[in-house]
């Protein structure tokens, strides 16, 4: 049976515990095609030394920066690096909890009509130190249902679960061609699916996403540059998507647009005990009363309490 090349990449920073994790759950895959690509982006913490113990193994490629390049870029040098058919980076504070997890993603891809294939994924949020599963109905996605249900938070696509070919990711000029940062992988999958007409879902677990809750977090008003980035990607194919509901994905667009003000406050109450509740009703208000709606008064309740 054939098994075309996968490139699993890890680009890495100062993480040398996670990063071992990550690349033991690769080594343990039952897929018998893998290149592990790692890229650091000049650690100074034990991650040389690390890295010297895996260069005789003729599977991994070692890249190590002179100086931090930056999470994209460092991105588009794995993609550099890699020769597989099929591409997945994989940050390395995550990791792959099923041994065939590579196996059956690639099986996702019984057509030519398929853009790429995802999982679900357990997220889990070192705030509270758990693990929560993501899940949906549905196991193929158009353009439009995905836009939309990903953007109202109603399915999750993580780069760690998420199988690409690598010729379309350099066709499009890699993860930095986008001009943003945090949802240059959005971009990616997106600007693919308008190309090809179907993404698979694997309805399974099969990596773990790990989320970093902190003030740090990037501020509304750069989230808001990084959805003008998406419908930038969008609107200059305007005229490929047609016959594709293109009201449905500009409505998920707004959804997640509007809910952008709702996490970053949901943040600053957990983690600033002089952000009280009212103030930050106050400011959910001045964002265009976004929070007034049964939905979103949900979707905060989740972020501040059960902090999701």
């Amino acid at each position: 049976m054939n098994h075309p090349k996968v490139s699993v990449a890890i680009p890495t920073y100062n993480r040398i515990k996670l990063l071992k994790r990550a690349v033991e759950s690769v080594k343990i895959q039952n897929y018998s095609n893998i290149e592990i690509v790692i890229s650091d982006n000049c650690s100074d913490d034990l991650t040389t030394q690390y890295l010297e113990t895996l260069q005789d193994d003729p599977t991994i490629v070692i890249n190590q920066n002179s100086h931090n390049i930056g999470m994209v870029k460092n991105w588009d040098k794995c993609l550099e690096l890699s020769s597989g058919e099929f591409f997945l980076l994989m940050s390395d504070d995550d990791f792959f909890i099923e041994k065939d997890a590579i196996n059956r993603l690639v099986s996702g891809f019984y057509s030519e009509t398929i853009a790429f294939v995802f999982s679900d994924v357990l997220i889990h949020n070192t705030d509270t130190n758990k693990k929560y599963p993501t899940t949906s109905k549905r196991k193929i996605f158009d353009l439009s249902d995905l836009t939309y249900n990903f953007f109202a938070n109603k399915v999750q696509v993580y780069p760690c679960s998420t199988l690409l070919k690598r010729e379309d990711i350099k066709r499009l000029g890699g993860y930095s061609s986008f001009n943003v940062n945090n949802s240059c992988d959005v971009c990616v999958w997106l600007s693919i699916l308008i190309d090809r007409p179907y993404a698979v879902r694997i309805p399974a677990a099969l990596t773990v996403y790990t989320v970093h809750n902190s003030l740090s977090s990037a501020s509304v008003e750069e989230w808001q540059d990084e959805f003008s980035g998406i419908r930038r990607v969008l609107d200059g194919k305007r005229e490929i998507i047609q016959g594709i509901d293109y009201r449905k994905i500009v409505s998920g667009l707004n959804i997640g647009l509007n809910r952008i003000p709702i996490g970053y406050i949901s943040r600053s109450f957990r983690y600033n005990h002089e952000y009280g509740l009212i103030s930050a009703l106050i400011d959910m208000y001045k964002w265009k009363k976004l929070i007034f709606t049964l939905d979103n008064i949900l979707f905060a309740a989740r972020k501040i309490f059960l902090k999701k």
